[in-house]
């Protein structure tokens, strides 16, 4: 029986708001432990603390993740006469981001364990984000299909765990493995450190990462894992069914144990799409070999040669496509190994990448953008099983994930006395003159903190009754909003 014993929990009555969704995976804790450990770290180098409070953490993590849509080379044009991005520049001075960027830390340096001695720790300085990180990936529910392949972290810099590999796009950078459902979700990952990056299973780094990243699945639920040829053996495959954890993956020839499968001469003469396998009786495990434009070796503990179906590849030979049979475990790993490559995709649309000397900022970035891929990923799901059909793009759910990190807040701040330029340096005349004037996201809408009314010098139609007229609006919201004796449009506004 290989019917999944899994499921999905039902989703919630309504879609959250973005900034929810990213907080499932960025959450709070993890804002206090920035902003504990950068203000300890400008004490010890400084003498002084930067006094960063979590509302200003936020929207240093809005500029973040709005320069990951907006690049600029450097982060001062935001704030340069000739680039400037206002909504960087009024968000927060240039001098005061780079004290937060300059003191950012996650770890406190006193307490590191010294190179080459018991309990040191290579990912020390990210290491309390990366754990926070990997148990809110672990929450969210795995679908029946996971993958398991690497990533890379992009950075050229000096770095005792920096690796090459040619075959990525980014070439230089921190190697790691993660597994993924099938739709992209990340539910583990695990940063490659050199030796010791997994614990001793006895199969090899590669398969001991495997049985690592695989141990919170809930085991004989017959999930199905996919992996390439570096983690497969047929003894990792057998370890796995034992577990109840049916898997698929490309197989390098020296590890079939000499399985005795038909030569690639005899497949020739059969023809492109001709198969071997050969089935061990007493675990179920099968090694196939089938031939494309080249051969293919796959072990497999659930799906075999058949049922078959045809495939179209091209043909040198004819100058067109043809259709190739292949066989039913080679159709699994083909549909089903790419979520983390499509997680990557998607974390590359918008990278958070600036130059940095500092080897952990990278890996601070790459946590910044895997939260929000996880969180429209999530918020998709949802959407499909409550049949909405009109889903924010990855490009706007991230942009209201940076409106919401610079302006919902969790403490009022002193209120000063009103002012018609209160908003930054703009004057309510140019707001109005706007075609449309944009909704603020909800999280900040319904925060409940320092939406003041504020008169304007010209009247305009209010945004929540749209009948009537008036000077006032929100400091805040920037909406034009009724307030009178017989109808509080300004307080029904920032109420659910």
């Amino acid at each position: 029986d290989t019917a999944w014993k899994g499921e999905i929990p039902p989703p919630p009555d309504d879609v959250y708001s973005a900034y929810e969704y990213f907080r499932a995976f960025f959450d709070d804790q993890m804002i206090a432990i920035l902003c504990y450990q950068t203000n300890l770290y400008s004490t010890q180098k400084n003498g002084t603390c930067a006094n960063v409070s979590p509302d200003e953490m936020r929207k240093y993590l809005s500029i973040l993740v709005i320069s990951g849509t907006v690049r600029m080379p450097h982060f001062r044009m935001f704030w340069q006469n000739g680039t400037r991005f206002a909504a960087v520049a009024d968000l927060m001075t240039r001098n005061r981001f780079e004290t937060i960027h300059s003191c950012l830390h996650m770890n406190d340096n006193l307490q590191a364990k010294p190179r080459n001695t018991d309990g040191h720790d290579r990912l020390f300085k990210v290491r309390p984000l990366v754990d926070q990180l990997r148990r809110n990936m672990k929450i969210v529910a795995p679908e029946e299909k996971q993958s398991i392949d690497e990533q890379i972290i992009p950075f050229k810099g000096r770095s005792h765990m920096k690796q090459y590999l040619k075959s990525k796009p980014h070439k230089w950078g921190y190697k790691v493995f993660t597994r993924a459902s099938s739709s992209g979700i990340m539910h583990d990952f695990i940063i490659y450190e050199g030796k010791g990056t997994a614990k001793d299973h006895g199969f090899g780094i590669s398969g001991d990462i495997v049985c690592d990243l695989v141990k919170d699945l809930p085991e004989h639920q017959n999930y199905k894992v996919f992996f390439d040829n570096w983690f497969t053996s047929l003894r990792l495959v057998e370890e796995l069914k034992t577990k109840g954890i049916l898997s698929v993956g490309t197989v390098r020839a020296d590890r079939t144990e000499k399985c005795p499968l038909a030569s690639d001469t005899v497949l020739k003469d059969l023809g492109r799409g001709s198969a071997d396998f050969r089935m061990d009786g007493t675990t179920g495990t099968e090694v196939i070999k089938w031939l494309d434009n080249s051969s293919v070796l796959l072990v497999s503990s659930y799906a075999g040669v058949e049922p078959t179906d045809t495939c179209k590849r091209w043909s040198s030979k004819e100058k067109r496509s043809v259709e190739v049979t292949r066989p039913f475990a080679v159709k699994e790993y083909n549909s089903f190994m790419g979520g983390v490559d499509l997680a990557d995709m998607l974390i590359e649309l918008y990278r958070t990448d600036h130059k940095s000397k500092k080897w952990y900022m990278r890996i601070f970035f790459w946590i910044i953008d895997v939260s929000v891929v996880n969180a429209w990923l999530l918020y998709k799901r949802h959407c499909v099983q409550l049949s909405i059909k009109r889903k924010l793009s990855l490009l706007v759910f991230r942009s209201q994930v940076a409106q919401a990190l610079a302006f919902v807040q969790t403490k009022a701040v002193k209120r000063r006395s009103p002012s018609a330029n209160e908003s930054g340096g703009v004057s309510p005349q140019e707001k109005i003159t706007r075609p449309v004037t944009p909704r603020p996201v909800t999280d900040v809408r319904f925060d409940g903190v320092n939406h003041w009314p504020q008169y304007g010098d010209k009247k305009n139609r209010c945004k929540y009754c749209t009948s009537g007229y008036t000077f006032l609006y929100c400091g805040k919201c920037k909406m034009h909003l009724c307030l009178l004796p017989s109808r509080n449009c300004f307080q029904s506004f920032h109420v659910k």
